[in-house]
């Protein structure tokens, strides 16, 4: 290993500085642990930082124009001051640069994390889209085996004389414990006004809830064991104890 070509590789002011990867950090924290002169120039450079921060904090910041101003008057003339009084102002130039990079260099690294969190919380939403797609999937394969196997009957209610071109359609399962209605056939409701369902058990009409009309998706109701009909009322929103038989749009068994 060249140590001093490690040490002139500036990695180390990279370390001080904080730069590095958490890999390479660890490198060059090994590397100082089995060589004593990259201890030392880590020091160095620390100490360094440290005293240049100092004077950079106690003094306020001069501008470019009150150096040239300097250089170009004195007070009462418009000579030009001698050379020890320039020199008097030439070692702080480095200072102020190095100043203006490193406050150059903490905006950048401040705008980078704010650039990554932006991207962490764009990969969190896709996330949660890409979580709740596949839960999507998963309901539409269980309704669709459950729609496809033999032990479910497909009861299809077609339309009274109120809509005569309605329909709906109700799957049931072997022991009835739920059902899945497609409601895409039903005229879209008035204002004020919900389709209800209702299963017809030895004459009696059972409530099984309002709903609304979807193109697109199957509902899920509690089914009605013995439940030998069913049939679709057209009522107030919010529903009815009792089904309007005068607002019943389709009916099927």
């Amino acid at each position: 290993m060249d140590i001093k070509a490690y040490i002139a590789s500036g990695i180390l002011e990279q370390y001080v500085i904080g730069a590095l990867s958490e890999k390479e950090m660890a490198e060059v924290e090994q590397m100082m642990l089995q060589y004593d002169e990259v201890k030392k120039e880590v020091e160095a450079i620390e100490a360094g930082y440290e005293t240049l921060t100092r004077a950079y904090a106690a003094k306020a910041p001069v501008s470019e124009e009150e150096i040239l101003n300097y250089v170009r008057k004195t007070p009462g003339n418009t000579a030009i001051p001698s050379e020890s009084k320039l020199s008097k102002w030439w070692p702080l130039l480095p200072v102020f640069g190095l100043g203006i990079l490193t406050v150059s260099f903490y905006f950048s690294l401040d705008q980078t994390k704010q650039e990554l969190e932006k991207a962490n919380k764009k990969y969190a939403v896709q996330n949660k889209v890409c979580a709740e797609t596949s839960r999507e999937n998963v309901l539409l394969k269980e309704r669709l085996f459950y729609i496809i196997s033999p032990e479910s009957r497909v009861v299809l209610l077609k339309g009274t004389d109120l809509a005569k071109n309605a329909y709906a359609t109700v799957v049931v399962n072997k022991d009835q414990s739920n059902i899945y209605l497609a409601s895409n056939g039903l005229p879209a409701p008035p204002s004020g006004k919900q389709y209800q369902l209702w299963a017809l058990k030895d004459g009696n009409p059972i409530d099984m809830g309002v709903f609304d009309v979807s193109n697109s998706e199957l509902i899920e109701k509690p089914g009605i064991p013995g439940a030998q009909a069913y049939a679709i009322t057209l009522e107030k929103t919010g529903g009815s104890p009792k089904p309007t038989l005068e607002q019943m749009y389709v009916m099927g068994s």
